[in-house]
């Protein structure tokens, strides 16, 4: 379609973000390691490009590219290679106990949608081969899996986020203690901290980096996995004039106009 419409095709981030909390609340996953472990061998190149093909870039934040006045922190493995992550990988899952005499074993749990089954058996593939996880992936109907998302009741899930309002902090929130979103169930009272005091601080660059001070503790929590960033795509004729792509994905018909010869 890109090619055979290219000027009136349109590829647009959103703000929005795709990830996998772990219930750090319960055993193993209260250890660090684990979480750590987990995240570090996905690789979510091999996700966007081979599996999905379109629509989803892969994210290391917890915050979607796309705001102006925030720039999102990322993990700090992003730029290792994927075979020195594995390692990595296997030295904290040995260190954590586990191995071939005792596998490390879970649930993987997503809500029905062909995208997310795709998604969940790729990365569960991964886990078994680099890890060697016993990992069982199971489709759960939407309503009844956001509602074990905020009970607390899963292991690793799917879960996603799009913004109520543009700002970073509509994304942080999410990991503040006994945030109902806080699906992980995170919890750092140094990360706490710094959103209270960024919630009343009024100059905006002070604000700015207590909010990247947050982000950065929050993913080094290993609470969630982030995965995607997601891209909403277009055709529009080229008669129609006052499409802007936004990041919101809002477009009024009122500054639509259709252009007559």
């Amino acid at each position: 379609i890109k090619d055979n419409y290219e000027s009136s095709f349109h590829s647009v981030p959103f703000l929005a973000t795709y990830f996998y909390p772990i219930n750090s609340n319960i055993e193993p996953f209260n250890d660090i390691r684990v979480r750590k472990a987990l995240s570090l061998v996905v690789d979510r190149k091999l996700l966007a490009e081979k599996v999905l093909k379109h629509g989803f870039t892969p994210s290391y934040s917890v915050v979607p590219t796309g705001l102006s006045a925030y720039e999102p922190q990322e993990i700090s493995y992003k730029d290792r290679s994927i075979e020195g992550r594995i390692a990595e990988a296997k030295v904290l899952l040995a260190e954590a106990g586990f191995g071939p005499d005792n596998p490390l074993t879970f649930d993987l749990t997503y809500n029905t949608a062909d995208t997310h089954k795709k998604i969940a058996v790729t990365v569960a593939d991964l886990w078994r081969q680099h890890l060697g996880a016993v990992v069982n992936v199971l489709n759960v109907e939407t309503k009844v899996h956001y509602s074990n998302l905020k009970a607390g009741d899963f292991q690793v899930a799917r879960a996603g986020w799009a913004a109520d309002y543009a700002d970073a902090q509509n994304f942080l929130q999410a990991f503040e203690t006994g945030n109902p979103y806080n699906y992980g169930k995170y919890s750092n009272p140094e990360f706490d901290a710094l959103m209270d005091k960024a919630a009343v601080t009024v100059d905006a660059e002070e604000r700015r980096e207590l909010l990247k001070k947050a982000e950065r503790i929050a993913l080094e929590g290993y609470s969630t996995i982030p995965l995607f960033l997601f891209e909403r795509t277009y055709l529009v004729a080229e008669k129609i004039k006052g499409f802007i792509p936004n990041v919101k994905d809002r477009y009024r018909s009122k500054y639509l106009t259709i252009e007559t010869k």
